[in-house]
């Protein structure tokens, strides 16, 4: 049986706090028999739960008392500090979630330890520090944590060729045996497949010749507007049918390790603009297409941990007529 209760009690009521605000409040320990506490510490920390691996972060510790002796009966407080913070801010979406806590710990000698948990949230603020997004890693393709249509071209270049040879060498053996004529068209489908994916934009750029995305800002904040400008050759405005660009929000997060590894994706957003040729400004040397495109006023800020990631990016599509279509992602960045 525990030795005592822990509760920690936060100086507001809702546990709620903005960028910069000190986390206070105290650590309630009532004792139910007499015992002798080594060291009593309060560690604050965000955890991520969800279907990923978990990934943790911001970890802060202070030690309340030592060799502390207590009375059955007895009940103590000790009061808390810890410094304001600046992100990340605290999230509850599908697949991801961010929660920054409180953790105490009472070593309690020839005893089990006592440990409690309390939640608090973290909300946006103003701050002249450094906004954190995260555990500020850099997340790379390998991680599995790239967009969408990252993750596809870099799966193509892996398994387009090797596939597409395979398929064609199963083909060429099979003395047209059904199954082995069957498997090797179904590889050699996947890998030309593969590979148009990742020859895709060549293609399309010597229909359209050279595409210039620009993106202002390319750091918003909830409700803001963003502008997509997209600049190409007037030369070959005849082979365009339409431009598109697409926000979109996804949770990206990774479970499992090595060969058991499994990425889950949730998109929380997606807002589609079209402009047709006829809609360009043309500045003789060149088509000039102008979408606008709003960011949510609800939309949750760009977070990178290991294994986690909410992104936020545009996807900019050019329909060419009777060819394959160019197609590119740009990552923008949602503070808080």
């Amino acid at each position: 049986m525990s030795k005592c209760n822990v509760k920690i009690l936060f100086d507001r009521p809702d546990g709620t706090y903005k960028f910069g605000e000190a986390i206070t409040g105290v650590m309630q320990v009532a004792a139910h028999a007499d015992f002798h506490c080594r060291q009593m510490t309060l560690i604050r920390e965000w955890k991520t739960h969800g279907r990923g691996n978990i990934a943790s972060g911001g970890e802060e510790g202070m030690i309340l008392a030592d060799a502390a002796e207590f009375k059955a009966g007895e009940t103590r407080e000790y009061p808390f500090r810890f410094a304001g913070l600046a992100g990340p801010v605290s999230y509850q979406g599908y697949h991801l979630s961010v929660e920054w806590h409180l953790r105490a710990h009472l070593d309690i000698p020839l005893a089990v330890d006592v440990k409690h948990e309390e939640k608090f949230i973290l909300v946006g603020g103003e701050t002249s520090q450094e906004i954190l997004l995260g555990t500020g890693e850099d997340v790379k393709i390998d991680s599995k944590i790239s967009s969408e249509l990252e993750g596809r071209i870099a799966m193509a270049k892996v398994l387009g060729v090797p596939f597409f040879i395979i398929g064609l060498a199963m083909i060429y053996l099979s003395g047209w045996y059904p199954l082995t004529l069957a498997l090797g068209l179904a590889a050699t489908g996947f890998g030309g497949w593969q590979i148009f994916l990742m020859l895709r934009n060549k293609l399309a750029r010597q229909k359209l010749g050279e595409i210039e995305v620009r993106l202002h800002p390319d750091k918003l904040r909830p409700g803001d507007h963003l502008e997509c400008s997209v600049d190409l050759p007037s030369s070959h405005a005849e082979r365009l049918q339409k431009i598109t660009a697409t926000l979109i929000g996804e949770e990206r997060v990774v479970s499992g390790a090595g060969n058991h590894k499994m990425v889950h994706t949730h998109k929380i957003h997606e807002q589609v603009i079209e402009q047709t040729a006829y809609q360009a400004i043309d500045d003789v040397s060149k088509l000039q297409f102008s979408l606008l495109l709003e960011l949510p006023s609800g939309a949750p800020s760009t977070f990178r941990a290991p294994d986690n990631a909410l992104f936020w990016f545009i996807r900019v599509q050019c329909d060419i007529r009777g060819w394959p279509d160019w197609v590119q992602e740009f990552p923008i960045t949602v503070m808080p």
